[in-house]
């Protein structure tokens, strides 16, 4: 994964902490923080012949070493004192023959971030193909419901780059869903149908939300828990936000809560990624009799060591007001342009500062391609009431995520002509730079079946039909022939499985078309395959000495090969069985020891394999191989002589 530190050359030492409250830490290269968590349990005896034998705490809730993350030190204890243990990505914590009483285990680790970003140099096309499925599967809490498809859709379609569409599909939760810490979600996780029904719910349900609307796109996304500083409390608190995975490039960080998409602040610790978001941070395991078992929740606490440089200049940001002087009550359209001079994708998140009010909300999520100049407008409303000979002056102040900020102004009197609402729109549609959404109408079939088949046997044939453009199907039929199935509706990424039943084939070599068509598109898929009227059973590599001493055992070798599965399969040697093969699908190495004395009568071997094929029928293959059974001795011969009169 290739990635950006952010820096600046002005300052080359550390800064000294500031005794007033902090409201973020965008805007710093580093933080180094030391994170504790901490925990225990009773044992408690319910009778006098009460016993624990051991008492052990898995710990999973800490950070680890990430691309942006170093872990400096890591101190574990426990009182009383246990065996501790680490495992992967567990600490554990033993106790041997614990007496009743209180057990306290904790964690020290002093953790460095950088604040960087992941870089993401060329468009990544959505929707994804060939993507591992793991993180695209709905969870309990992570759960995907029709609902959670049609918004995701919504708001997708269209759309042909990755970012585009993880950033959008974020702000669109973000301003839609309601932060509260007061509902009942603060104290228990709700799934994610849940958070969208009641339109409500804090930052787990709102990354649930968001894993969910990705996931139910064919995007890889993961739940991240840990710590991030809040400056509701100005302080450190348990935090969650969500990883896309970006082909290529890695994990790529998006945090609905803090708006912050593409990109985190260096105050988030990342302590846990899991596949939902119901995993526990502790477990416990303990062998007792008669003893009751108490934990208590787990503590976790963060303080600043020290923080980094400021962070440089990454955009060019300009304000314009696209009218300067209007009359009382007038909408002023605002213009907010954005450029990025790098050669990578740029989120950012823009946000006024200062400005009269705003018809929307005073900040908007984008990203920037590589080279790319974009611009957001925003309206604000002037007072109705001004006096007579006076003029008035807005002041207008936006910044970036890392607090980089632009200015203007707007002056407004009663001698100015008053703007409408509807021509504050038509300015901004003047302005407005140009964008065509390109839709994309891709459609893929892939049919499979058997390679053989039997005569007047049916044949199955599988197809997968699936959505591989930007925008929604519908109607699609997908014919065998005359054969025709519909597909109502295909959404975005989604694939359905439709089969037909091929019936009275005859013998010979088959090329079958099969056709998807909706609207404009038609694709197909060829099936090739063989009618036979056996289970065409050959007998490959057959390997033997052609010529063996009387007194010595041979090997036979072969390699049985089926077209069409059998069962039942007997081999034999001679008229005496030798092996038996329960089913037969594709093929079967055999291997065979065999006195040379059974050949002196007949000098040749008898190969017969019989077997029952698909229809439940018996068959019989009988081969016949020469060999020269060398000193056998003469009473052998005249027996043997004597057998064929």
């Amino acid at each position: 994964m290739k990635i950006i530190y952010f820096f600046t050359l002005l300052i080359l030492v550390s800064s000294v902490l500031a005794q007033t409250p902090i409201n973020d830490y965008n805007d710093v290269t580093y933080l180094e923080m030391k994170f504790t968590v901490s925990g225990s349990f009773q044992l408690i005896e319910t009778s006098n012949s009460a016993r624990t034998s051991e008492a052990t705490t898995n710990l999973t809730f800490f950070p680890k070493d990430e691309i942006n993350q170093k872990i400096l030190s890591t101190t574990p204890s426990s009182v009383p004192s246990s065996v501790i243990t680490k495992k992967n990505s567990t600490i554990g914590y033993f106790w041997q023959n614990p007496k009743p009483g209180e057990y306290k285990f904790s964690l020290d680790s002093n953790v460095r971030v950088n604040n960087v970003l992941v870089i993401v140099d060329k468009k990544i096309d959505f929707p994804l193909e060939n993507v591992e499925t793991y993180y695209t599967q709905p969870t309990e809490y992570i759960d995907i419901n029709e609902d959670i498809k049609k918004q995701a859709q919504e708001l997708a379609s269209g759309e042909d780059d990755l970012y585009e569409v993880s950033i959008k599909v974020a702000d669109w939760i973000q301003k839609n869903i309601k932060y509260d810490l007061s509902t009942l979600t603060a104290e228990s996780v709700q799934k994610s149908s849940w958070v969208l029904k009641n339109k409500e719910g804090v930052c787990d349900e709102l990354t649930n939300l968001y894993i969910s609307m990705m996931r139910s796109l064919g995007i890889p996304a993961r739940y991240v828990s840990g710590m991030a500083y809040t400056n509701l409390k100005n302080d450190w608190g348990p935090h969650a936000w969500a990883e896309v995975y970006f082909p290529d490039k890695g994990w790529v960080p998006f945090d609905i809560t803090y708006v912050q998409y593409g990109w985190i602040d260096s105050s988030h610790i990342k302590v846990k990624t899991s596949v939902d978001s119901g995993e526990p941070a502790v477990r416990y395991n303990w062998k007792s009799v008669d003893a009751e078992f108490k934990p208590s929740k787990l503590e976790v606490k963060t303080s600043l060591i020290r923080t980094g440089e400021k962070i440089g200049k990454q955009l060019e940001i300009k304000i314009k007001p696209l009218i300067k002087n209007v009359g009382p009550g007038s909408y002023v359209p605002i213009e907010v342009e954005i450029i990025n001079d790098n050669n990578f994708y740029f989120p950012v998140t823009l946000t006024f500062l200062k400005a009269p009010e705003l018809t929307e909300k005073n900040y908007k999520a984008l990203v920037l391609k590589p080279g790319e100049n974009k611009k957001i407008f925003w309206i604000a409303t002037i007072p109705k009431k001004t006096e007579e000979n006076f003029i008035y002056t807005s002041k207008l102040e936006a910044e970036d995520n890392f607090h980089n900020q632009a200015y203007s102004e707007i002056t407004f009197s009663n001698n100015e002509k008053i703007i409408t609402l509807e021509e504050a729109n038509e300015m901004i549609k003047e302005n407005s730079l140009s964008t065509i959404k390109k839709t994309s109408q891709k459609l893929a079939i892939d049919c499979s079946s058997d390679e053989f088949g039997l005569i007047d046997e049916n044949l199955n044939i599988k197809c997968n039909i699936r959505n591989k453009g930007n925008i929604q199907l519908f109607g699609i039929n997908v014919c065998l022939e005359e054969d025709c199935k519909e597909i109502s509706e295909l959404q975005i990424s989604d694939s359905v499985y439709i089969e037909f039943i091929l019936k009275n084939n005859n013998k010979g070599e088959k090329n079958i078309e099969i056709v998807a068509k909706t609207n404009n598109i038609e694709v197909s898929d060829i099936i090739k395959f063989e009618v036979i009227d056996s289970s065409g059973l050959e007998i490959k590599n057959f390997v033997y000495d052609s010529e063996v001493d009387y007194n010595e055992k041979t090997k036979i070798e072969m390699d049985l090969l089926v077209k069409v599965p059998v069962k039942e399969l007997e081999v034999f040697v001679n008229d005496i069985k030798v092996s038996e093969i329960p089913e037969l699908s594709k093929s079967k190495k055999i291997l065979i020891m065999a006195e040379a004395s059974e050949f002196v009568s007949s000098d040749k071997i008898k190969l017969s394999i019989k077997f029952k094929d698909k229809q439940g029928k018996q068959q019989e293959s009988i081969n016949e191989y020469p060999i020269k059974i060398l000193n056998v001795p003469w009473y052998v011969k005249l027996l043997a002589f004597l057998h064929l009169l």
